[in-house]
């Protein structure tokens, strides 16, 4: 409930900062680059340090009388060393945008993004104290209000973007004009995306009052094992930072693109808002993990902890059953959003973010149409990477993740040297495609063969996954040629051309009737194939219905 709320309220953001400073524009890809390098050093350092090497040692404190005692210790240690890379980020803010950005951005723009680079990298001292503060309360099992906590950031930056819109009457969808952006504004905008983190992560000491925990600087790094907990964690932390520095990479080409564009074809002004930067595609990774998060995290998460218990147990055969299960759980429920995102494209991000003009939302479709292409192959992914990591095969894992990252910024960097800048945000979500799907079945065959020994069937996994694309791609035809009748366009037209004049609620009534339609067809085409995810919920859906009755 918490996670469907925190989506909820950060789509409300996203429409907020789009109707703020537009989906597009100089403005726009400034501040998205400012944002960009909190949240990446975050997943950096929390999934990389802190979640691997600090937490596990918050869950031994409790088996110790000075429980507390030890708990301050490391969290002292923790937080210097998150005060020290916030400080060195905030005085190198220039040097960290110069890394991400487009080195064609103008001087302006480029001085922008500096300025809410200074006031956004406060943002990874507060991400690191959400990280430990969370992970003190659920190794007390306290849960509540670190899934609500997201919600209150999400709740502080809309607060401060209705103000900003309020005083200054909002972009109407339109990128800002960096000509007419004041300091003050500048300010607003950026104090509020920080503060929304900091309240994040500050309405954490309630709940920890209410356990009676209290927090005191105690200095020290011996006697928690650390140097042995690092190295085992060693490989899970390279795996994220690659990662990381993979995704930044594709960040900066992208945001070369506007640039590019005006160069080429000597562009200017309100016509280059058509051509997608940065800004864009961060709207279109906002409504492309949408399902992801939903479906993929929560199946995770519950398999992740039965996966390591078995195979603690040496249990392969039942490791090997539940990994094909869940992965084949999840490609039924996935993959029908694969298809529905690449034919609903432009109604859907009309609908999510209705504060985009028509040349916005047509740069954010483009990119959520190359983002749904590997939608179900991220859901396999996680499910395949739990299986290295309750096995602590974390070194094999990195072992295959360097290669594919780098075959990511090779493909990239083809994509942006043969295509035209108004298609490098399409090119590069392929590109982001296609190396996931080749490094994913690297993992498979790992696991298979390596790991699990032969035990898993992975000819289910091929199965479900040809037989769901089948029933999707079958549902997308029925659902584009209704389209292109009730619109009078072409067939072979792009999906949602005919959409782009659209009124809010008549794009939301497309999404609802399309999704209905396609979910129809896509369900009684599996039906049809026998995917024996769809006919346990055709046998399973009745008796739940009696039984609530």
């Amino acid at each position: 409930m918490m996670t469907l709320l925190s989506r909820v309220s950060g789509q409300v953001r996203a429409i907020l900062l789009v109707l703020a400073i537009g989906a597009t524009g100089m403005v726009a890809d400034a501040f998205d680059v400012a944002n960009n390098i909190p949240a990446s050093l975050n997943l950096i350092l929390t999934g990389g340090i802190f979640n691997a090497i600090l937490v596990p040692q918050f869950v031994k404190a409790k088996r110790f009388k000075n429980a507390d005692e030890r708990i301050n210790k490391l969290l002292t240690l923790a937080l210097c060393f998150m005060f020290a890379v916030t400080l060195i980020l905030t005085v190198g803010a220039s040097v960290a945008i110069s890394v991400i950005s487009s080195p064609q951005w103008t001087a302006q723009q480029f001085n922008l993004a500096v300025f809410f680079g200074f006031i956004c990298m406060p943002q990874v001292f507060f991400y690191g104290l959400f990280t430990l503060l969370g992970q003190v309360l659920a190794a007390k099992e306290r849960f509540g209000m670190l899934g609500f906590a997201p919600v209150v950031n999400n709740i502080v930056s809309c607060a401060v973007l209705v103000f900003y819109i309020l005083l200054t009457g909002g972009q109407a969808g339109d990128g800002a004009n960096i000509n007419a952006l004041t300091i003050g504004e500048v300010l607003l905008l950026g104090v509020g995306s920080t503060a929304g983190i900091a309240a994040q992560a500050l309405i954490l000491i309630i709940p920890l009052k209410r356990i009676k925990f209290k927090f005191r600087l105690v200095f020290g790094v011996h006697g928690f094992g650390l140097r042995k907990v690092a190295k085992l964690a060693l490989y899970s932390f390279l795996s994220i930072l690659i990662e990381q520095v993979s995704s930044l990479f594709i960040v900066s080409l992208v945001s070369g693109a506007p640039a590019e564009a005006a160069k080429r074809y000597n562009l200017a002004g309100e016509q280059l808002l058509a051509i997608g930067g940065n800004a864009a595609w961060s709207n279109a990774l906002i409504i492309y993990i949408i399902p992801h998060s939903l479906i993929t995290v929560s199946l995770v998460t519950a398999l992740f902890t039965a996966l390591t218990k078995q195979a603690s147990k040496g249990n392969t055969t039942e490791v090997a059953r539940q990994y094909i299960r869940g992965s084949c759980i999840n490609i039924f429920a996935i993959n029908f959003f694969t298809f529905l995102f690449i034919v609903l494209a432009l109604p859907i991000v009309r609908t999510l973010i209705p504060s985009a003009s028509q040349v916005g939302a047509l740069a954010i479709a483009t990119g959520v149409v190359a983002l749904s292409t590997k939608l179900v192959v991220a859901g396999l992914s996680q499910m395949t990477t739990r299986v290295f990591f309750a096995y602590e095969k974390t070194k094999w894992y990195f072992l295959i993740d360097l290669p594919e990252q780098i075959l990511q910024i090779a493909l990239c960097l083809i994509a942006v040297a043969i295509v035209p800048p108004e298609l490098w945000l399409f090119a590069l979500g392929l590109a982001s495609s296609v190396s996931l799907w080749l490094g994913t079945f690297a993992c498979i065959f790992v696991v298979h063969k390596r790991i699990l020994a032969g035990h898993a069937d992975i000819k289910k996994i091929t199965a479900t996954l040809f037989k769901t694309s089948i029933a999707g791609g079958a549902s997308g035809v029925v659902l584009h040629i209704l389209q292109c009748a009730w619109t009078h366009q072409p067939v072979l037209s792009f999906p949602s051309i005919g959409f782009i004049g659209s009124s809010w609620p008549e794009s939301l009534a497309q999404c609802v009737v399309g999704t209905l339609i396609m979910g129809a067809v896509y369900y009684a085409v599996c039906i049809m194939l026998r995917v024996p995810e769809a006919k346990e919920l055709l046998d399973k859906l009745p008796r739940t219905i009696l039984r609530r009755r």
